[in-house]
Formats: structure tokens, C-alpha cells, sequence
């Protein structure tokens, strides 16, 4: 049940987790081995932003 619940209130939600990083990363060359590149701090920002935004959202 709780698993329906879930995915019925994701839907139509944007998945913004790490899309905005994710398609950071498909640009770089970088074969996704360790050490890891470092994200533009524009992309480190704005992924922030949208934390920062649910957080508020839920929490006030």
C-alpha cells in the first residue's frame, strides 16, 4: 500500500533529484570511474535551489 501511495503522488512530478547533474556529468568526458569531475557551480546552485525549495515547501 504505502508503495502505491508513493508512486501515485509522484505522479506527474518532475524527477529534479540529479536530472539537472546527471545531464551535467553526460557532457563531460568523464567514464564515470573515480575521481569524480567537478560540477560548475552554476549546476551546484540551481540543484540546491530546488532542494532548498521542497524543503521549504514541507517544512515552512
Amino acid at each position: 500500500m504505502a508503495t502505491a501511495l508513493t508512486e501515485a503522488s509522484l505522479d506527474g512530478v518532475p524527477f529534479f533529484a540529479g536530472g539537472r547533474v546527471h545531464d551535467c556529468l553526460e557532457t563531460l568526458d568523464w567514464y564515470k570511474t573515480t575521481p569524480e569531475p567537478e560540477l560548475p557551480d552554476e549546476i551546484v546552485e540551481k540543484t540546491l535551489d530546488k532542494y532548498r525549495h521542497v524543503r521549504n515547501r514541507l517544512f515552512g
